[in-house]
């Protein structure tokens, strides 16, 4: 029982932690969006750096924690062609874009 409430506690830590990184790392990206000098730039993406480098160590601990041993590699593989697949959606929507601004002149 009390080894239940100990992998309880820290998957929830690590949750709470995922969530807080997320939004620094969002606000940071938000604010760089309205910056007027170049130093504030930086000091934003360093605070956004600061927020990332969390989310991939909770994320992959926090998905090893949920799924069994066997599961482990293609759960781990689904999760890191995810940034393959949101490079190559990107060129997608960025010409989707494109054309949709030109047809709005």
């Amino acid at each position: 029982m009390h080894l239940k409430l100990i992998f309880k506690s820290t998957v929830c830590f690590r949750v709470k932690m995922l969530a807080v990184c997320t939004v620094i790392f969002g606000i940071a990206i938000i604010l760089s969006g309205g910056v007027n000098e170049y130093w504030q730039l930086v000091l934003l993406r360093m605070i956004m750096a600061a927020g990332e480098s969390a989310c991939n160590p909770l994320a992959t601990g926090i998905l090893s924690d949920i799924f069994p041993e066997e599961q482990r590699a293609l759960v781990m593989s689904v999760f890191n062609w995810g940034i393959y697949g949101g490079y190559g959606e990107s060129h997608f929507s960025k010409n989707s874009f494109k054309k949709l601004l030109i047809s709005l002149k």
